[in-house]
Formats: structure tokens, C-alpha cells, sequence
């Protein structure tokens, strides 16, 4: 069951459905459909990753986000973290560990 919140998030984007139990979305979690994805900063970059391994919006994905993403602004802070350890498949992750992809520092 989705309680309904018209009200546009501080990134533009249109929350029209959240799952039950979730009012309001934590820090650095954006929702677009079905899609979740977190934002953080890294080296000084802005960056935003989804995440994946769910089929439909709910509670469960949205509190694993949040946990994810306060792991990684840990890890960051303690100097430990490792961007292709958390999203392998990321371009970013290419540009963070030096093997290739695209610069998107642009």
C-alpha cells in the first residue's frame, strides 16, 4: 500500500508514491518510479548511484539505501572507502580506481 505526497524533492524530481510507513525520504535517497538511488560526495564530486536488486519500491529498499549510503559517507570520512567495492559497474568506479571509463568530472 503507497500513501500519496505531492510534493517535488529538493532535486527536482516528482514523489508522487512512497510506501507505507515512509513520509518523508531520508538525506541523499532520491525516488524516481520505482527507481532509488543515492547521492553523496566523493573527492569532491557529486555523485549519484542506483540501487539495485529490487523489483518494486518499497520500505525495505528505501532503509537499505539510507544504510548503504550513511556506510559509505562513513567509509569516506574514515578514508577506507572503495568505489568499486560498492558499485563495480559503475563508470565512476572506473574513474575512481584508474583503470578507464569515462571522465565525467566534466
Amino acid at each position: 500500500v503507497l500513501s500519496t505526497i505531492q510534493r517535488t524533492s529538493t532535486n527536482g524530481f516528482q514523489m508522487n508514491k512512497l510506501p507505507k510507513g515512509i513520509d518523508k525520504l531520508p538525506t541523499g535517497v532520491e525516488v524516481r518510479g520505482d527507481a532509488v538511488r543515492i547521492s553523496f560526495t566523493y573527492e569532491g564530486m557529486r555523485c549519484r548511484e542506483p540501487i539495485t536488486g529490487h523489483s518494486k519500491l518499497s520500505k525495505a529498499v528505501i532503509l537499505y539505501a539510507d544504510n548503504k549510503r550513511r556506510t559509505i559517507v562513513t567509509e569516506i570520512k574514515d578514508g577506507r572507502f572503495d568505489y568499486v567495492k560498492h558499485f563495480p559497474e559503475s563508470e565512476r568506479a572506473k574513474l575512481f580506481s584508474g583503470y578507464g571509463g569515462k571522465d565525467s568530472r566534466r
